[in-house]
């Protein structure tokens, strides 16, 4: 097995049992035991997360069972106008229900291990891409006033495309996205 940063990736190969063999398996790190650093990388989301919490973090602060229960159960999160340009562990708040975290400068937003997720506000901010793939119970999503983006580096073009399912609800007025793909499936 390899270990590439914090994802292990199993590949089986050669099997002459297979035609084409090539198993991947993503692992997320256990929460209980990583600093809270690790978990969530950015300092305003993580401080966010410290405030949830109701504890002091310099980032050394190491997760505890208590502080995984808390946000393992917690359905609903604000964290609007934070300043917050990556939201890596969000993947933690596996009973999020509604996640607003519109006017920040997030450029990706994978919300796809928060299975019950029904809604998403997440105006205002630089997305040029967003990963909802597993959210089946997504109802409302939010998503205009993209702040311009910046040029891509190498040239190339900005063409954000979201892919939306099983929408009840979609709400966006983006002068900078180009196009949305919705499928019924």
């Amino acid at each position: 097995m390899a270990s590439v940063g914090e994802v292990n990736a199993l590949e089986v190969k050669n099997n002459s049992n297979l035609e084409k063999q090539t198993i991947k398996e993503t692992v997320v790190p256990e929460l209980v035991g990583l600093k809270m650093q690790e978990a969530f990388p950015d300092e305003n989301f993580r401080k966010c997360i410290s405030d949830i919490l109701n504890i002091k973090d310099s980032g050394d602060t190491v997760i505890t069972d208590e502080m995984k229960k808390t946000i393992e159960s917690t359905t609903i999160l604000y964290i609007t106008t934070e300043s917050i340009k990556d939201l890596t562990g969000i993947n933690y708040f596996t009973g999020l229900k509604e996640l607003h975290c519109s006017s920040n400068e997030l450029k990706e937003l994978d919300v796809s291990k928060n299975t019950k997720l029904r809604n998403l506000y997440c105006d205002n901010n630089r997305l040029e891409k967003l990963d909802i793939t597993n959210n089946k119970n997504l109802v409302h999503y939010s998503w205009g006033n993209q702040k311009e983006p910046e040029k891509p580096s190498g040239g190339g073009s900005y063409t954000p495309t979201p892919i939306v399912t099983k929408i009840n609800s979609l709400v966006g007025s983006d002068r900078y996205a180009t196009s949305i793909k919705i499928s019924k499936q």
